[in-house]
């Protein structure tokens, strides 16, 4: 086998389209993390669903959840946070007060 020249312009990659809206089954993925959104100050927790049947099984679905006691730019608390995850994970057992599911606790 040869070498090639390849011209990084030339190379076009493909981007897997965004998983459309319907409804999956999703595994929660470990890691998730708390962290403070560069745009607005607010700690969030960011967690990784994969689809785990069907078309898309194995596609990767990103999703922040904002702390559920701060305020949006209207002043009025983001309490959807904490009820859509709960939503998501199927979860309603409560150790952590700000979201109502889990405590995430940094990799040592």
């Amino acid at each position: 086998m040869g070498w090639e020249t390849v011209t990084l312009a030339d190379t076009k990659l493909e981007k897997p389209a965004p998983v459309p809206v319907g409804k999956y089954i999703f595994t929660l993925q470990p890691g998730a993390a708390y962290r403070i959104n560069p745009y607005n100050a607010i700690q969030e927790l960011n967690v990784r669903f994969d689809v785990t049947e069907g078309e898309f099984s194995g596609r990767p679905m990103f999703v922040s959840f904002p702390d559920p006691t701060a305020l949006n730019k209207e002043g009025k608390p983001m309490s959807w946070s904490a009820q859509a995850l709960n939503k998501k994970t199927g979860e309603d057992k409560t150790e952590d007060p700000k979201f109502g599911i889990f405590t995430v606790s940094p990799a040592a």
